[in-house]
């Protein structure tokens, strides 16, 4: 946990690739692929690696979104407060 905002870092991700298109044929469900699912877990050890740890997270209700966050917090973000933003 950070003490103050000068520790702070910001750290905006992009949800890792997804499927061509969900189960339900629209955007929103789209799950992520093997690799996407791969390439999560590579940035959450990177950034447990590189002493980033994650205070809290604003998450798309998206499910390739959430599916992306949680291969984070698997691998190395774990503690994380995550938020799931609708709009």
């Amino acid at each position: 946990m950070t003490t103050s905002s000068e520790d702070r870092i910001l750290v905006l991700v992009r949800h890792a690739s997804a499927l061509g298109s969900g189960p339900s044929g629209d955007d929103h469900s789209r799950p992520l692929s093997e690799q996407g699912r791969a390439d999560a877990q590579e940035l959450g050890r990177w950034l447990r690696e590189h002493g980033y740890g994650c205070d809290e997270v604003l998450c798309s209700p998206a499910q390739r979104t959430r599916e992306t966050m949680e291969e984070v917090g698997a691998a190395g973000c774990p503690e994380a407060e995550v938020q799931i933003e609708h709009r």
